[in-house]
């Protein structure tokens, strides 16, 4: 996954967006929750890899239901409610993991959406001062 990501940068820094765009869309398919990823890209400008990127993303996430129908993700959802990943891997574990095992679900909820829109934030923030520079 480090190698998609390093690799997508060097096609970013190549020029080559379409390719760019495919690789971090493999990389979003795998771990969804780097699909900030594609709206940071796009407050940067960067539309067309980013719109690859989630065209590819869509398209991989789409594949299981098409190959195994849509019952797929309800036996994904029971296989997922399974596992006790969080609780043998308490290092490991997500904000809303976290706060839902605290007994507080709102924060469960808020505290991603506040920490995802403070990264977004920090882009445009960082873009505007690079270009006033």
């Amino acid at each position: 996954m480090f190698a998609m990501a390093v690799g997508s940068w060097i096609l970013l820094k190549s020029e080559k967006p379409l390719l760019a765009g495919v690789l971090m869309g493999l990389f979003i398919a795998l771990k969804p929750n780097f699909g900030m990823w594609c709206a940071t890209m796009l407050l940067a400008g960067y539309w067309r890899p980013a719109v690859i990127a989630g065209l590819v993303a869509a398209g991989l996430s789409a594949l299981p239901a098409l190959l195994y129908g849509p019952e797929i993700y309800t036996q994904w959802q029971a296989a997922v409610a399974l596992d006790n990943h969080g609780l043998v891997f308490a290092h490991d574990v997500s904000l809303h993991g976290y706060f839902t095992r605290m007994g507080v679900p709102i924060v469960a909820v808020a505290a991603p959406v506040i920490v995802g829109l403070a990264g977004l934030a920090f882009a445009v923030f960082s873009l505007t001062c690079i270009v006033l520079l």
